[in-house]
């Protein structure tokens, strides 16, 4: 690997994670636009094995919009994706309050 130079890798967030497209590919979660297009591009950087896995389960769910409790678990993945990203920003203020701290102690 290190003689591969610099690698560039996309995201940086949830939608690398196998685990929460297959919870929206079970619950038949729509994503629309350029929010399914990075979606999409995340895949890259999963395994082949999640790859496939993520697209049979969105071919094989049989969880339709009016299928009993499927609202209420979109609204608990509502606000774990919520709680989720108000986290994420919360650590990356704290990260860049520290590094402009040490940049200041340095100087």
């Amino acid at each position: 690997m290190e003689d591969m130079g610099h690698l560039k890798y996309g995201g940086g967030s949830a939608a690398q994670s196998s685990t929460i497209q297959l919870i929206d590919a079970f619950l038949k979660v729509e994503h629309t636009g350029a929010d399914n297009d990075f979606l999409i591009r995340q895949r890259d950087y999963m395994p082949r094995e999640h790859r496939e896995l993520l697209q049979w389960v969105e071919e094989a769910t049989p969880v339709q919009k009016s299928t009993p409790g499927r609202e209420e678990a979109l609204e608990a993945l509502r606000m774990f994706r919520s709680k989720h990203l108000n986290l994420v920003s919360c650590i990356y203020r704290l990260l860049q309050y520290f590094l402009r701290v040490q940049i200041q102690h340095e100087l």
